[in-house]
């Protein structure tokens, strides 16, 4: 298996050679949260003018909360399948395509994630450690439905557990220290602009606000593609090197 650092240039290789492809994507995925502000904003101005209306304005905000939801882990399979492809090296189709090929697998990967949380939160009641193992073991799961047109879930978890076994550790490096580095570098740039905007818009409230979505919605951007990214180079990596004995951490 390339090692962690590798797997961060293959990531970033991955995200600075095609994010203007991903672009139909990602502006998918931060629709949403416009959407639902937007709506925020119009329902408790609604509410203060009829007070009586509360319930049922939080009924409907819920239910467009849990829409916007699906929508965006639609669009986040989509762009995980576009994203394989491209790695893969193979032909890419037009955005629509993704979408329509990923809308069936909505309800699968939503059980399969589920169950994965339960197995995950079963483990941690027990011990911490277990837990931990549990989570490695099955985070390919719903990686092995997208990318690898499996139906079942019980063979989606098989499959993942196969891939780790035998190489925990060597999995778990690859994950931890790109994350790590990445995950710091997302906290300096927000800790950057957070401190800027307040210090040049500090007079300007509702300035603020505007401007801490527009960073909030390029960071979004940014991180997403980078995430998916991650998964699939290691997942790619260990579906193409044979599970065997534990390896120490490569950097």
């Amino acid at each position: 298996m390339l090692g962690a650092i590798e797997i961060l240039k293959q990531d970033l290789k991955l995200f600075s050679d095609n994010w203007k492809k991903m672009m139909p994507f990602l502006w998918l995925l931060i629709l949403p949260t416009f959407v639902l502000v937007a709506i925020g904003i119009l329902f408790s101005y609604l509410t203060a003018l009829f007070p009586t209306t509360m319930l049922v304005n939080g009924l409907i905000i819920l239910a467009i909360f849990v829409a916007a939801m699906l929508f965006s882990f639609w669009v986040n399979i989509s762009l995980t399948k576009y994203l394989y492809d491209v790695y893969q090296n193979q032909p890419t189709k037009n955005w629509k395509e993704y979408l329509s090929l990923s809308s069936p697998l909505i309800l699968p990967i939503i059980l399969v994630s589920l169950l994965t949380t339960l197995i995950v939160f079963g483990g941690l009641i027990l011990l911490i450690i277990p837990g931990l193992i549990f989570a490695l073991w099955y985070i390919f799961a719903t990686y092995v439905m997208m990318l690898e047109d499996k139906k079942k879930i019980t063979e989606c978890l098989s499959e993942s557990k196969r891939l780790v076994v035998g190489r925990w550790w060597a999995i778990f490096w690859r994950f931890f220290l790109p994350g790590a580095i990445l995950g710091l570098g997302f906290m300096i740039l927000s800790g950057l602009l957070t401190w800027l905007e307040a210090w040049l818009l500090n007079s300007f409230p509702m300035a603020q606000t505007a401007i801490f979505m527009i960073v909030s919605t390029v960071i979004n951007i940014i991180v997403t593609p980078l995430s998916v990214g991650l998964v699939i180079v290691i997942y790619t990596e260990a579906r193409n090197t044979r599970p065997e004995a534990q390896a120490l951490p490569t950097v």
